[in-house]
């Protein structure tokens, strides 16, 4: 029932008899090293500013049941999978501004884990779309539409338009 901190501990375990006529004392030693747990990768490092909820997967190792993923020190919806991996949920609350956050480890016993990555939030790559009618007649006012998509963000762009008579 007792928890180890990293490092070297020696177990002991010593048989003491009642009957002492056929049975003899007996002491057995065992060193057991426990290693640091650590976090050694994130996947994936990044989302798309304004992403719906994000699962990312903790790898590290020593990873016990209990440890918490945190975003800038506040914890995750966290699931234990295994001793060399987690996963939690970035919500998308979290997604909403673009930057980044460090990722990090608590685990359960206080133990420190090493390691920790980085999680950037930038905007996507958006795509322009511009559409408008082939040909107007001399002297008519034309409707120009400008999309851009997706972009959760306010931009500011610059519209040039050429315009070429036909030959005469």
């Amino acid at each position: 029932g007792v928890v180890l901190v990293p490092g070297s501990h020696t177990v002991t375990a010593a048989f003491v008899p009642t009957d002492t006529f056929d049975y003899a004392s007996a002491q057995a030693l065992q060193t057991v090293t426990v290693t640091v747990p650590s976090f050694s990768a994130l996947t994936p490092s990044s989302a798309n500013l304004g992403s719906g909820n994000t699962t990312i997967t903790v790898s590290g190792q020593g990873l016990v049941t209990g440890a918490q993923v945190l975003w800038n020190s506040t914890a995750l919806a966290t699931t234990w999978v295994s001793l060399n991996e987690l996963t939690a949920v970035v919500p998308a609350t979290l997604l909403a501004a673009q930057g980044s956050a460090t990722i990090t480890v608590a685990d359960p016993n206080g133990v420190a884990v090493a390691g920790s990555q980085t999680f950037a939030v930038s905007p996507a790559n958006a795509v322009a779309q511009a559409s408008a009618k082939a040909s107007v007649e001399a002297g008519q006012n034309a409707t120009l539409t400008l999309t851009v998509n997706p972009y959760p963000a306010a931009i500011t762009a610059t519209l040039t338009l050429s315009f070429a008579p036909d030959p005469p």
